[in-house]
């Protein structure tokens, strides 16, 4: 019998992050299960606000908010769990052909954060 495998997707950022739609994105070729995300930023930008960032599968997100790090925050990483998550592990289930993609929602007033990367930590359903 085959047992779980756990394996991580990288949604780089290049450079310096806008507020947009789609920045990054990941088409699943297999049945898995997104267990949690996380976001990492190389620097946390300056100024009023904090950098946030959505995660959608086919265009509806999977969290139960966006994922939130304050400007300059030591703090360059910051983990959240999947809205309504089913099965175990819990996650919530993609198939093959879902396209997941991370929207950056909002950025800090002054300077902007740079190079990020939005990590889906996942595994396969068997």
């Amino acid at each position: 019998m085959e047992g779980v495998r756990y394996f991580t997707v990288a949604l780089p950022i290049a450079a310096a992050l806008a507020v947009a739609n789609e920045v990054a994105g990941y088409e699943f070729q297999k049945q898995s299960r997104i267990l949690e995300t996380e976001l990492f930023l190389c620097t946390t930008g300056t100024g009023a606000g904090a950098t946030t960032v959505d995660v959608k599968k086919n265009g509806t997100t999977i969290l139960p908010s966006v994922i939130s790090i304050a400007s300059a925050s030591a703090t360059k990483r910051a983990r959240k769990a999947v809205k309504n998550p089913v099965g175990e592990p819990s996650g919530v289930s993609v198939a093959a052909g879902d396209y997941v993609r991370a929207d950056v929602t909002a950025v800090p007033g002054t300077t902007v954060p740079t190079y990020g990367t939005v990590y889906l930590h996942c595994c396969s359903e068997v």
